[in-house]
C-alpha cells in the first residue's frame, strides 16, 4: 500500500515552549492513518516567518504534502500565511472559501476569520488552516482524501488525458508529436522507452492489453495510415519482449 508522505507544521509561540500543550499531534496522526496518509515529519515553530520557513525547507524532500496548523487569524503575531504565500508559484483559490463555508457549520460566522489557503511551493503542496479540530478533518477528511493523489500526479507531470489515442491527419505530424509524447507522459519514469510507428490494422484489443499489462504508460498518436506508439518502461519489466512485439508489429512501415 502506497501512503501519501505528510510533513505537519505546528505554529503556536505556546506550543513551541511547551510541547505539553500540543492537541494537535495526535489528532493529525489518527486522522491521516484513517485515510491511507503517513504523517512523517513533525515541526514545532513559533510565530516567526524564517523559522516556519527554515523547517519547512527541511522536511521539503521527505514529503509530498506539508500542512500547516496554525497562524491562520487577523492577529498581528499570525504570520503563516506570509510566511508561505509569496513562496506559492500557484494558489488554490477556492480552498480558503471551502474551507470557511464547511466551518461555518460548525462555529458559525467566525469561520470568516480565518485566512486558510492553499498553494504550491516547488513541487510541493502547502495547505494552512487554523489548529482546530474542525479546519483540520476538513482539509484531510474533505480535501485531501479526495484532491490528494490528483493532486501530486500533476505535480509529477503524469498526464490526465482521459484516452490514450491522439488522432492526426497527417502522417508527417508524428515529428512534432514525439515532443508532445515526451511532455504529456510522466517526468519521472525509471526505464527505458522506446518510439515506434506501425500499421493502424496492427492495433489489436490484445496489443493494448500487453501494453497496459507491461508498460509504465503509453501513448498511441494514430493518423490515417498508421500509429505512433510511445511507451515507458517499468523498471521490472523485460524490455527486449516489447521490442520485439513492436518490431514484429513494425515490419511493414519502419519508424
Amino acid at each position: 500500500m502506497d501512503y501519501i508522505k505528510v510533513g505537519l507544521i505546528i505554529v503556536s509561540d505556546h506550543v513551541y515552549l511547551c510541547r505539553s500543550l500540543d492537541k494537535v499531534k495526535n489528532y493529525v496522526k489518527r486522522l491521516l492513518s484513517k485515510y491511507n496518509f503517513m504523517l512523517c515529519k513533525i515541526a514545532y515553530c513559533p510565530n516567526d516567518i524564517d523559522y516556519i520557513r527554515k523547517e519547512f525547507y527541511k522536511m521539503y524532500d521527505d514529503v509530498n504534502i506539508v500542512l500547516v496548523a496554525g497562524g491562520t487569524g487577523i492577529s498581528g503575531k499570525d504570520v503563516s500565511i506570509e510566511a508561505f504565500k509569496p513562496l506559492m508559484t500557484k494558489t488554490l483559490e477556492g480552498f480558503g472559501e471551502f474551507v470557511r463555508r464547511k466551518s461555518e457549520e460548525t462555529v458559525g460566522s467566525k469561520s470568516h476569520l480565518s485566512r486558510a489557503c492553499a498553494g504550491i511551493v516547488g513541487n510541493k503542496l502547502v495547505i494552512i488552516v487554523p489548529a482546530k479540530k474542525d479546519a483540520l478533518e476538513i482539509a484531510v477528511k474533505d480535501f485531501l482524501l479526495k484532491e490528494a493523489k490528483h493532486i501530486i500526479e500533476m505535480l509529477k507531470g503524469i498526464s490526465h488525458w482521459a484516452i490514450n489515442v491522439i488522432k492526426v491527419e497527417r502522417p508527417e505530424d508524428f515529428k512534432d508529436l514525439k515532443l508532445i509524447l515526451r511532455l504529456i507522459l510522466p517526468h519521472e519514469v525509471d526505464g527505458d522507452f522506446l518510439i515506434a510507428r506501425i500499421s493502424r490494422g496492427n492495433i489489436s484489443e490484445t496489443l493494448l492489453k500487453t501494453l497496459q499489462d507491461k508498460v509504465y504508460n503509453f501513448k498511441i498518436v494514430e493518423s490515417k495510415s498508421s500509429c505512433l506508439i510511445f511507451l515507458c518502461f517499468k523498471p521490472d519489466n523485460t524490455i527486449d519482449v516489447l521490442r520485439g512485439i513492436i518490431r514484429v508489429l513494425s515490419s511493414s512501415e519502419q519508424p
